[in-house]
């Protein structure tokens, strides 16, 4: 083990940790092995963290952290390696330990596919593990010694003659091998399905196009094709476009915008806009410009719904702006390359779902890739939930108003048709409501209560004052409506004009939206009301549970 201690040690240098070095050459030549696993070259050595380390700038575990970010580290490690197989690789050279089992694998394989190679490496170094294993200054050591690691070192095959071991053969077939013998004789056709099962050759016949030079005027043709079909999904006619791209392709021949300028610019057109844009909602545009645009389908809906609110905010170009100045798009196309399908086959953490967006016809489907939620089945009729019976009624008036007037032997003699009532606005005061709305909150109080639904509001029914205290919030929608209903006006329009059993069923519709229905709730009404005189009843119905739940303090009550 390794520690660095930049500290003169005096007197009895037993206490301190053992093999402790004060020389940085060692611990760096230590930290070296470590990572690696060997010696390395003079041109894969990380000159300037070296010097940081010896000038004290920076920890051993800054160092560590250094190395195993370096370019030497991650060919040898991670791009030539399948990624399950770089993690457990990684895992052992930074925390000196194998890894556990599934779980654990499950968890930094998430990391690689969301965040990459350097990600990882953080995860590693900054976990609770490292700290307590090895701390700012130690370096990282192998800490489960196991039997098949200690044979791999020691029992070579030069040193086992001298050991005197020599290893006796095995004989015996392995299981695996009498399981995978063939036994039968197939034919070509069977021989080529079971060649393409499982993981095929799709990733490596990925075709990348990438401006590499403006001189090559066929190159630059090619590109911008690669272009057109990646983001419209086909080919482009020149009849389509007619002259739209003509200045973007000429800016990009005289190398006046990059690639990922023209992208943009493509993204941005009518055409996309028309195409890709206008016809769907923004779950569906959002899957279409990651497709386009980043390669693969959507991740989860934390991203859906960070760029819904770009799209809600900034429109289709802010997106589109958005996706092509991830770290994602600068990392995977950079300036000059063409997006292209990041996930054509397994192992991808995100393969299921990008093979479900390019295995489809976009004109034909409109299924979202990455669902919210599922669909539950409702517990109660739809038609009869509040606001509902409306649309149903509409609905069917409209259907029968259609089959009374088509046909040669149509009969509209003696055929009673629904006439559908007016729709419903709700109207509720919302603390951030400006005056307008005020207003109209207001307006919609008098026409309910007072049963004015055209016309103006005459001046002798207004209240001033409740008004003000309204706007200024001292007084909710509820308890303004409670004070018209003590009003003078409510008084001589209703409470004297009508008696008491009607009064109570205008009060219903007025106050709950709708009408009185058994005769219990008739009598409890009129037991109030003879009690404690008709106001009583009319605020009993306010203060209802009923009206509660259906309007609230801030909402204006409608007819249910």
């Amino acid at each position: 083990m390794f520690k660095l201690d930049q500290i003169p040690r005096t007197g009895n240098t037993r206490a301190s940790v053992r093999f402790s070095e004060s020389s940085t050459q060692t611990v760096i030549k230590a930290a070296y092995r470590q990572v690696f696993g060997r010696d390395v070259y003079s041109g894969q050595r990380s000159t300037v963290a070296e010097i940081k380390l010896e000038n004290g700038e920076i920890t051993v575990k800054d160092f560590i952290r250094a190395i195993a970010k370096s370019e030497a580290f991650r060919k040898t490690y991670w791009s030539s390696l399948y990624v399950m197989k770089a993690v457990e690789y990684i895992h052992r050279r930074l925390l000196g330990r194998p890894t556990y089992g599934r779980n654990e694998t499950n968890s930094y394989f998430d990391i690689c596919a969301k965040k990459g190679f350097y990600a990882l490496v953080d995860a590693l170094i900054n976990s609770q593990e490292y700290a307590e294993a090895f701390g700012e200054d130690t370096v990282p050591y192998e800490r489960y010694l196991t039997p098949k690691g200690l044979a791999l070192r020691s029992m070579r095959a030069g040193t086992l003659a001298a050991k005197g071991m020599v290893p006796v053969p095995d004989t015996t077939t392995p299981r695996f091998v009498e399981l995978g013998a063939v036994t039968e004789e197939r034919a070509i056709p069977d021989v080529q399905k079971r060649i393409s099962q499982g993981v095929n050759r799709q990733r490596q016949q990925t075709k990348i196009f990438k401006l590499t030079s403006l001189a090559d005027k066929p190159n630059l043709k090619l590109v911008t094709a690669a272009a057109y079909r990646q983001v419209f999904e086909r080919d482009i006619a020149p009849y389509i476009v007619k002259s739209e791209f003509t200045v973007l392709e000429s800016k990009l021949g005289n190398g006046e915008i990059s690639l990922k300028e023209f992208m943009e610019g493509v993204g941005c057109s009518k055409l996309y806009i028309k195409e890709f844009y206008t016809p769907y909602p923004n779950t569906q545009v959002i899957e279409f410009g990651t497709k386009h645009f980043l390669g693969r389908a959507p991740q989860d809906q934390a991203e859906i719904r960070k760029y819904n609110q770009i799209l809600a905010s900034e429109g289709i170009r802010g997106f589109i702006r958005a996706m092509l100045n991830t770290p994602e798009y600068a990392e995977n196309f950079g300036e000059d390359t063409v997006p292209y399908r990041r996930f054509p086959t397994l192992p991808a953490a995100n393969f299921p779902n990008t093979e479900r967006l390019y295995n489809r016809l976009t004109k034909q489907n409109r299924d979202l890739v990455v669902p919210s939620f599922v669909t539950a089945k409702p517990t109660m009729d739809v038609a009869k939930m509040p606001l509902m019976a409306d649309a149903v009624a509409s609905q069917t008036a409209a259907q029968v108003e259609l089959a009374s007037t088509v046909g040669r032997a149509c009969q509209t003699e003696g055929l009673e048709l629904p006439v559908a009532k007016p729709a419903t606005r709700l109207y509720r005061l919302s603390t951030d409501a400006d005056t307008t709305q005020v207003d109209a909150v207001i307006t919609a109080i008098y026409r309910q209560v007072m049963v004015c639904y055209e016309g103006d509001i005459p001046p002798q029914w207004q209240l001033p004052q409740a008004e003000a205290r309204l706007r200024q919030g001292q007084l909710t929608v509820r308890g303004f409506i409670a004070e018209l209903l003590a009003s003078s006006a409510y008084q001589e329009r209703f409470v004297a004009a009508y008696p008491q059993p009607k009064l109570l069923e205008v009060m219903a519709r007025q106050l709950l939206g709708r009408n009185l229905e058994s005769a219990a709730e008739i009598a409890s009404y009129r037991v109030l009301a003879d009690q404690q005189g008709v106001l009583a009843a009319a605020q009993a119905m306010v203060d209802s549970a009923e009206y509660q739940r259906y309007f609230g303090d801030q909402g204006v009550p409608y007819r249910r």
